[in-house]
């Protein structure tokens, strides 16, 4: 399994809009091990982050804004590009289902949310392969906004 970190740092989320998406590509499968979300605001409000599987694709992705990158990282330098993609905004939004499948609470003024898929990856977050294709793509998108945050996904690629 190929490692990669998708990380977008101290952002403040847009209602309505995703954080950070990440699309499978045709052929390879990825599923999502470890989620770190930390506020990164300077005063205590509560903001809540949703997972949510998209049921729409979005039309025209773009990978980064605001100066903040959001290419895979390979956790080991000598592995390949990672074969999925990461989005943060979009010409027309993905649609999502009206509930996450996983939540991140999170204070804004530091507290962390750190979640890790157990050793036997039996509740790792899985996306099939396909491509732009709605069951291929995992959104990071805000239920509620106080502050800033920096949200980091580390994706497993087979």
């Amino acid at each position: 399994m190929l490692l990669y970190n998708c990380t977008r740092s101290n952002a403040l989320p847009v209602s309505a809009q995703d954080f950070l998406t990440i699309s499978g590509n045709a052929t390879r499968s990825y599923c999502i091990l470890e989620l770190d979300c930390e506020g990164a605001g300077t005063a205590s409000a509560y903001t809540e982050m949703g997972v949510f599987r998209t049921t729409t694709v979005g039309v025209t992705p773009t990978n980064t804004t605001a100066g903040n990158a959001g290419f895979p990282t390979p956790v080991n330098p000598a592995q390949p590009a990672a074969g999925f993609t990461t989005a943060f905004v979009w010409t027309t939004q993905p649609v999502l289902p009206a509930t996450p499948f996983h939540t991140m609470p999170v204070n804004s003024n530091g507290q962390r949310y750190f979640w890790r898929a157990m050793p036997n990856l039996s509740n790792a977050l899985w996306s099939p392969g396909g491509g732009l294709v709605a069951a291929a793509s995992v959104s990071f998108r805000p239920i509620t906004i106080s502050g800033n945050i920096t949200l980091r996904a580390q994706v497993g690629e087979i």
